[in-house]
């Protein structure tokens, strides 16, 4: 389905700075960080082709808004909160407006995954000292994540044998047959090391794609010293706030981040399926939506 990119920009834009009021008047720290930081250092403003926002908090924070953005967040926007949908297969949160509708592809099936246009908001975690500790650690939650992943899905969304076979003992292991007890697990470890006690900090909710690289950095794993401040640059019609060393944190994720990718590249990275700035999700949530349609 044909997205306007400018016009989602602009509907995150303002999402953003509802978060930011909140972060503003709760002393909540948050860092831009993917594309977003890119964009922010690099356009100041959105990469002219992304079609999402990404902020991370330090855990405690990111603790803090969960607790109280639902009581913090003026209409439309509201928090889209992982723990209570069934099929959410990641462990960050939401804050998206409801009086849109942005449904990915791999979402159509569930409608506990249909949602308003969104930004995401993620949580940094601290680390153990000593890089013993850190592989270890980083690979516990590597493992967490995976099985967090496959908990959330059905039985369908596994043609493979293999992967029925393993969907089943997902489920088997779940004390309780909790959806989210893989998540528990997570957050439980997420609040072992404080965040500003930490030598080195985790992206906790990104799996690595390999298990080590040969500077011994862990893919998701980055230095505390340059998310222990953040520096407020232009982004759009306001400022957003990106870790202070942001300059070695994209380098260490993105390589030369500077530097355009190829044309080709150069396209939004989420598949949309069902896409609608004038109506709200809970339209698309109605029985007769394909009625509708017709």
């Amino acid at each position: 389905m044909d997205v306007d990119i400018r016009k989602t920009q602009l509907v995150e834009l303002q999402i953003l700075k509802e978060f930011k009021r909140i972060c503003t008047e709760n002393n909540l720290r948050y860092f831009a960080i993917g594309g977003t930081c890119i964009g922010a250092i690099r356009h100041q403003g959105f990469i002219p082709w992304d079609d999402d926002i990404d902020v991370a908090m330090p855990y405690e924070d990111y603790r803090k808004f969960l607790s109280i953005a639902n009581n913090e967040l003026r209409s439309p926007y509201e928090l889209y909160d992982p723990r209570i949908s069934e099929h959410w297969r990641f462990n960050f949160i939401k804050v998206h407006d409801t009086s849109t509708t942005f449904v990915e592809d791999n979402c159509k099936l569930y409608k506990d995954r249909y949602a308003g246009v969104y930004i995401d908001i993620m949580p940094i975690c601290g680390l153990p000292k000593g890089r013993i500790g850190q592989w270890l650690s980083k690979h516990d939650v590597d493992w967490k994540l995976f099985l967090n992943e496959n908990a959330h899905t059905d039985a369908s969304d596994h043609p493979k044998i293999t992967g029925k076979l393993l969907f089943a003992f997902i489920r088997r292991h779940q004390d309780s047959g909790e959806f989210d007890y893989y998540a528990k697990l997570i957050e439980k470890k997420y609040g072992i090391y404080k965040f500003n006690h930490s030598d080195r900090v985790i992206f906790a909710w990104r799996r690595c794609r390999s298990i080590i690289n040969r500077h011994w950095n862990y893919e998701s794993v980055f230095y505390y010293e340059d998310f222990s401040d953040s520096v407020e640059v232009p982004f759009e019609d306001t400022t957003i706030s990106v870790p202070k060393g942001y300059d070695r944190y994209l380098r260490m994720d993105f390589g030369d981040y500077m530097t355009l990718p190829p044309e080709a590249k150069q396209v939004p990275h989420h598949k949309i399926d069902i896409y609608d700035l004038e109506k709200p999700y809970v339209y698309y949530l109605n029985a007769n939506f394909k009625e509708d349609k017709k």
